[in-house]
């Protein structure tokens, strides 16, 4: 009697656990449920990529999924840089304001918008146009993977933001200790999507003085990608200044950065009677330029007027897919010769290429790469069907440095949550820097 009981008791127990446990990941066992046609799309290439030189293969037999550039380049030595910025290793840096924020000018804080200074230059006007650079080969081969075509990158031309915020920062132009309003941030998150910033907002109130900087906004979103505080940022620096810093370093290989609320939102805002999978359809098949403009002006709307925003999940994994195809594409080539600029101090000014490299420099976070490595800067994005990444790191013991952009575009959901999950971007972007026999592997089957 007594082991009937304690077998009933831990029965109950057991059902207890385990409903617990499916109760509180329900949203995720149903979206599993609901797609698995999807999750088994691609599942014949999980086993062939559990090895970096399986995800090579991948990447050679089915070239419309990927694209690689690893080049390196030589101008300034990798102490100058490590040197002039030590403290930009830390990766929570700048979180504290300055001791003299409360003497400096801030914008209205009843929208959190900077105060427009006349400016007598379009922005990277001092900039001879980083194109064209020539690669240095004694610093190891350059791999060009299909990275002379547009492909759609996720929030990687956010990169364009930091380098508008660091233009007006060394020119005068913008104080970076002004004081942002992150209920202004708050009102471009979307229920359903990641909420990171309101932690981060709610630390922020607690360990500073005052509200956090706009310079905190930025350390903050080039190290976690938020969205909000993206979208935020893009109105704040302005999108005419965004976007005319895009047209003058990209040359129409990178199209600007777009807020990530207005490009869902309009794909959600469909007419009575269509589905989503219709609307995608319909808005990837009208002009890219109007399509983008109309995502803008969706967004502008909230800067605009804040409203707020109703539940806005996307639960079928193919229109996740679609809809992440429609997002800013760029040509790797042209990316990868602006991220050099800023490591040889001629992207816009060498003020601007300094103020970007404390922005940008991290710890690698990688026990392996670390000693191969004298300073390191990467940014990743991982959203349904697509992974994408860019780094820059100089050798510890070779002049000069390397730059590097992968891309996997467009790939199936299954095998796109095996590549997630392993971190397989960022783990293929480090061997890349510190092993040899990737490099050759890589050139071997894609050049």
């Amino acid at each position: 009697m007594r082991a009937l009981s304690f077998l009933l008791t831990f029965l109950a127990v057991a059902v207890l656990v385990v409903g617990s446990i499916f109760w509180i990941n329900r949203d995720t066992f149903l979206a599993v449920f609901q797609n698995r046609p999807a999750i088994l799309e691609g599942s014949e290439w999980v086993e062939k990529t559990y090895s970096l030189g399986g995800l090579i293969e991948f990447m050679a037999e089915q070239p419309q999924h990927a694209a690689l550039l690893s080049v390196p380049f030589r101008d300034i030595s990798e102490t100058d840089i490590t040197d002039a910025h030590p403290e930009s290793y830390r990766p929570e840096h700048g979180l504290a304001p300055s001791g003299d924020q409360a003497n400096r000018r801030t914008p209205d804080p009843a929208n959190g918008q900077r105060h427009h200074q006349a400016h007598d230059r379009t922005p990277g006007q001092r900039h001879d146009q980083a194109t064209g650079r020539t690669p240095d080969p004694a610093t190891g081969q350059a791999i060009r993977y299909r990275s002379d075509l547009m492909h759609p990158a996720g929030t990687l031309s956010n990169l364009m933001l930091a380098i508008t915020y660091a233009d007006l920062v060394t020119s005068g132009a913008l104080d970076p200790d002004t004081q942002i309003n992150t209920e202004k941030v708050s009102s471009f998150h979307i229920p359903g999507l990641d909420r990171r910033h309101q932690q981060t907002f709610r630390r922020w109130k607690s360990e500073l003085p005052a509200p956090p900087t706009i310079d905190n906004l930025v350390r903050y979103l080039l190290r976690h990608n938020d969205p909000a505080a993206a979208d935020f940022l893009f109105f704040f620096l302005g999108p005419d200044d965004v976007s005319a810093m895009t047209r003058q370093l990209g040359g129409g290989l990178i199209e600007p950065p777009v807020p990530q609320f207005g490009l869902r939102m309009t794909a959600l805002e469909k007419p009575a009677g269509q589905s989503l999978s219709e609307r995608l359809s319909a808005l990837g098949s009208i002009d890219r330029s109007v399509f983008l403009v109309d995502a803008v002006a969706a967004a502008q709307r909230q800067w605009d007027q804040p409203r707020d925003v109703p539940e806005a999940s996307i639960p079928s994994f193919q229109d996740q897919r679609t809809l992440h195809g429609l997002y800013p594409r760029l040509q790797p080539d042209r990316f990868a010769d602006i991220i050099a600029s800023i490591w040889q101090n001629t992207l816009i000014s060498q003020a601007a290429s300094e103020k970007l490299q404390q922005l940008l420099l991290r710890d690698p976070g990688d026990r392996l790469l670390a000693p191969h490595v004298h300073w390191y800067a990467a940014q990743f994005d991982e959203r349904m069907s697509y992974l994408s990444g860019w780094s820059a790191a100089g050798k510890t013991k070779t002049p000069g440095f390397r730059v590097q952009i992968i891309l996997a575009v467009d790939i199936p959901a299954g095998l796109w949550f095996h590549m997630n999950s392993n971190f397989m971007i960022q783990d293929f972007h480090n061997r890349m820097f510190y092993d040899p026999a990737i490099r050759t592997r890589s050139h071997d089957l894609l050049m």
